[in-house]
């Protein structure tokens, strides 16, 4: 048996539009209605990453350093694929701009 994350992350029965890219789907409000197991990005039970708390924390970290600085918008305008290769990736080259933002 193997359970899929790319798959169960895209049932439409516990995520609406799940392609679309919608950060409040993970406010501590949605995230309290969400099934328990709806969402299992590290694995779940016995074998969970025991690290999975860093990389979040990390990224929050840099993240938020990264978007108070800069805008990051495409460099293009042409759709993004993906493809599943144990992870997700793009199916081709993401380019990416990253705008100063403008200091208030």
């Amino acid at each position: 048996m193997l359970i899929s994350p790319n798959f169960a992350h895209r049932l439409e029965r516990y995520w609406p539009e799940p392609l679309r890219f919608d950060p409040e789907r993970f406010s501590p409000q949605a995230v309290t209605e969400h099934h328990p197991f709806a969402e299992f990005p590290f694995s779940l039970g016995p074998r969970i990453c025991i690290g999975m708390q860093f990389p979040l924390y990390e990224a929050r970290q840099v993240l938020g350093m990264l978007l108070r600085r800069f805008e990051v918008c495409a460099a293009d305008d042409r759709p993004l694929g993906v493809r599943a290769s144990g992870t997700l990736r793009p199916d081709g080259k993401l380019q990416l701009q990253f705008r100063p933002r403008q200091v208030e």
